[in-house]
């Protein structure tokens, strides 16, 4: 694979993973923003919202490696 291909496949796993995590938010503060309690698996969407920042912080640090090196 080419450092072009691995570059673009990079950048659309980002967008990918930065699209689920604003889904994420946007149904955690729907929930925050109403009247009912939040549901029992809040718990499971943070540790999503905290390992999906990780990830794509790593997938954002060997994007500029590959574009640096390139």
């Amino acid at each position: 694979m080419s450092k072009k291909e691995e570059i673009a496949l990079l950048r659309k796993e980002i967008k990918k993973k930065e699209r689920d995590l604003y889904r994420v938010n946007k149904e955690m503060n729907a929930w925050n923003a109403g009247r009912h309690s939040p549901p029992s698996n809040a718990g499971n969407f943070k540790l999503f919202v905290e390992t999906s920042k990780k990830e794509i912080a790593n997938l954002n640090r060997k994007l500029a490696q590959l574009e640096k090196a390139g």
